[in-house]
Parts: C-alpha cells; sequence; structure tokens
C-alpha cells in the first residue's frame, strides 16, 4: 500500500472505510466480538512498535525526505503531516490494515 495515497483517501472521502460497503466486511481472522488487540494484525503491529520503532529515533526518521514527504498530505485546505510521528512508512500501511481487518466502520 501507499501510505500517501491511502492518506489522501482517507482524508479526501475517495475510499473511506464506510465506501466498503454498509460496514468493512469482517475477516476469518475477526469477529464482530473480538477484542481489535487478539488479532493477528494487532500483534504484528505491536511486534514492529517493540523491535523496530522502539530503537528508532525520531532525528534518524526525519533525515528520510522520501519519508517525510509519503507522511504527508493536503486535502481541501487541510494540511496533515505525519512525519513528525516516530512512524515508519510500515507502520502506517500496517495501521492501515488493522484497519481495514477490523469491524471499524461497522
Amino acid at each position: 500500500m501507499k501510505v500517501g495515497q491511502n492518506i489522501a483517501n482517507l482524508v479526501g472521502g475517495k475510499n473511506t472505510l464506510a465506501d466498503h460497503g454498509p460496514g468493512i466486511s469482517v475477516s476469518a481472522e475477526t469477529k464482530p466480538y473480538d477484542l481489535i488487540s487478539q488479532t493477528q494484525a494487532w500483534k504484528d503491529l505491536w511486534r514492529h512498535a517493540k523491535e523496530d520503532i522502539s530503537q528508532t529515533h525520531l532525528r534518524q526518521l526525519l533525515s528520510d525526505a522520501k519519508r517525510d514527504a509519503s507522511l504527508t498530505v493536503e486535502w481541501d485546505g487541510i494540511f496533515v503531516d505525519f512525519s513528525r510521528q516516530r512512524v515508519q512508512l510500515k507502520t502506517m500501511d500496517m495501521l492501515f490494515d488493522l484497519a481495514l481487518s477490523s469491524t471499524l466502520g461497522s
């Protein structure tokens, strides 16, 4: 997934979670009554945060101009900048995967 495109789509309303039908379909792994923290997507994100992100300083991330550009979006006069957060592109992709695999929006 392209992070900038996902952010623009979500902010721009072109591909919001609600656009996936009356509600996001529940994956085989996630039941409506399951805690999101019990899903594999959550566990993968938790492991990524613990093993990769916790070892990375924001200064190091900010030195990557391509990353910074990929984590910003402007839509209808609103500018959103995730580059000042301690996230990698992989982190944002994992967050989008988590949202899409959950019952968020239903």
